[in-house]
């Protein structure tokens, strides 16, 4: 995982709010996309942070607008009229991170005094494991032992009423927040208070992940000698639960709140895949 550093400010009545730097987690893969699109885009590179892969550019959108919801408390919350700008060019933090060939194919003007990219490689530093960036969680032997071997790189969870908080950020009242880029306030009226959990909304999930997740504590079931490990989380995304025909499973609700069916239905049972890196710790005592 990787970190990166956006400026960004929110506008209201042409006046600036909030003006801050908001930190972003990259996934490695993140990285080897933008310089492998930045590769294949020489003639037409302008080095701006637009032109990124789209789903990695929302992604660093979606995470300045949490960034800006918790700081909006002394302006007394975000209105959705509100402006975000976000800095033109692609920050020296990124391409801190990027090869030395791919930052040959961006505009000079690009490295000035203000956009200077350095030329060390260190990534930035990941937080040690504590108790509010970890995350207990038991699991199958099989699934653990793939884990340990590097061979199982994601692990999914439901994402349920009973157990929403572990993958998403929350609001003071303990509501789940929503991106309003990827669904507006005023279409929520469309769905029923309750099923916020579960807006289908296209296939395009509107939850933000928790953003200070860093490890997965993982046990094998709930035997008091176990195998145990802790492993690194690199990114948290999204996707829809599916029928046993590999479709999207939709459904609406009756007039009694009971599920139905539908393959144009408005919710769907959403997925937590939360992709894993290093194993940072292990104890093995079922091979012993």
């Amino acid at each position: 995982m990787k970190q990166i550093e956006v400026l960004y400010n929110v506008q209201r009545d042409d006046e600036i709010i909030i003006e801050r730097e908001a930190v972003v987690k990259l996934t490695d893969k993140n990285i080897k996309e933008i310089a492998e699109y930045i590769r294949c885009d020489q003639e037409h590179q302008t080095g701006e942070l637009v032109d990124i892969p789209c789903h990695i550019f929302d992604r660093i959108q979606s995470q300045i607008q949490e960034d800006a919801i918790k700081n909006s408390k002394e302006c007394g919350g975000l209105y959705n009229d509100d402006v975000f700008q976000v800095e033109r060019l692609l920050p020296p933090t990124l391409l801190e991170l990027l090869p030395d060939d791919v930052l040959d194919l961006l505009p000079e003007e690009m490295f000035g005094e203000d956009n200077l990219a350095n030329d060390t490689e260190d990534e930035l530093e990941i937080p040690a494991p504590c108790k509010t960036n970890t995350l207990y969680m038991t699991i199958k032997q099989v699934y653990f032992d793939q884990i340990i071997a590097g061979t199982k790189t994601e692990e999914y969870r439901e994402i349920k009423p009973t157990t929403y908080k572990k993958y998403l950020e929350v609001g003071e009242d303990g509501a789940a927040l929503m991106d309003g880029t990827l669904l507006p306030v005023s279409a929520m009226d469309m769905y029923e208070p309750s099923m916020e959990l579960n807006i289908y909304n296209d296939g395009v999930c509107a939850l933000i992940p928790k953003n200070d997740l860093w490890y997965l504590d993982l046990a094998v079931g709930y035997n008091k000698v176990r195998d145990t490990a802790k492993v690194e989380v690199l990114d948290i995304s999204f996707e829809p639960g599916k029928s046993e025909d590999g479709k999207p499973y939709l459904f609406n609700l009756d007039g009694r709140g009971e599920f139905v069916p539908s393959p144009n239905g408005k919710y769907c049972f959403w997925i937590a895949v939360l992709h894993l890196g290093k194993v940072v710790e292990k104890n093995i005592v079922s091979k012993k």
